[in-house]
């Protein structure tokens, strides 16, 4: 908990410039859920389903599109606006295709940047995409990396939480350096009292993409070490100011602090009740405060 405070040195006096992001498991790679292989996600229905990532861009980039265009048709069917819909045809069907189309324009950058905010929306509400969620907060990561193991219970593997740190400041620095593909996805939390309670953020890697090559689903904090040492090349070669590292951190706890975490967290109003605005979000506070270490 000292460490993760505004207040600490690493942080440098400005954790505004941070990201943070937790994990219940510290080897969990920094991978996106459309892309992961330890816990694959699936796409498809019916006799097509299946589980990714598959073997081309092509056949990936569609299968995922394919679980976008349904959530684009159920957010239709309740009258709710999603972004950029207004922008396209009114009638219905076209509309919502649009949608599945929209990456052939672009066919080298996916989602193309238009999309971006509805592939958050399916993000944040447990769809799987290329994107990456970060919250401002350390607590709200620390919350994340702490309950799906305080609901799991004790176990003696020695597995460890981490927490996940992000120098956003480099990527809104170095953005117009065209070779660094990680982009900052912000929706707007006017339309969203989750992302809203949980400071979101995302990020996504949006690299040049060949049709019939297969998806690249490297940690992010593989790509973020060559992004800096790229940055640093640049800034000698060119006289400018030196590269602010590290770009990340990454700190760790034992697992079975999780429950103490917890109770650690809610002293600092961080809960289920913070953390998900409403009835569902309370009733869920309730039950994390039996997991809560004595």
């Amino acid at each position: 908990m000292a460490a993760l405070s505004p207040l600490e040195d690493r942080w440098e006096g400005s954790q505004n410039e941070w990201f943070f992001r937790g994990h219940g498991d510290a080897r969990w790679p920094l991978v996106p859920t459309s892309l992961r292989t330890n816990c694959p996600a699936r796409f498809g229905f019916g006799a097509s389903r299946c589980f990714g990532p598959l073997t081309t861009n092509q056949a990936q980039i569609l299968a995922e599109l394919e679980l976008i265009k349904y959530l684009a048709h159920h957010l239709d069917d309740q009258g709710i606006h999603f972004p950029g819909e207004d922008l396209v045809p009114r009638y219905r069907s076209q509309r919502v295709q649009n949608w599945m189309l929209e990456w052939e324009k672009e066919l080298f950058r996916f989602p193309v940047e238009r999309q971006l905010p509805l592939f958050a929306i399916a993000q944040h509400n447990g769809i799987p995409t290329r994107l990456l969620d970060w919250s401002e907060d350390p607590l709200t990561a620390a919350y994340f990396a702490a309950v799906p193991r305080a609901t799991e219970g004790e176990r003696a593997d020695g597995t460890e939480l981490a927490i996940w740190s992000l120098r956003a400041h480099f990527l809104r620095t170095w953005e117009f350096m065209g070779n660094i593909e990680i982009e900052i996805v912000t929706p707007p939390w006017s339309a969203n009292p989750n992302l809203c309670a949980q400071r979101g953020h995302f990020t996504i890697h949006r690299p040049i993409l060949k049709r019939d090559s297969p998806p690249c689903a490297s940690s992010l904090d593989e790509l973020m070490t060559d992004y800096a040492r790229q940055a640093e090349r640049w800034a000698e070669q060119e006289g400018k100011p030196r590269v602010e590292l590290p770009v990340m951190r990454c700190l760790k706890l034992p697992g079975e602090q999780s429950n103490r975490l917890l109770r650690l967290l809610r002293a600092h109003g961080v809960s289920a009740g913070s953390l998900y605005p409403g009835h569902r979000g309370a009733a869920a506070a309730v039950l994390e405060r039996q997991l809560w270490e004595d």
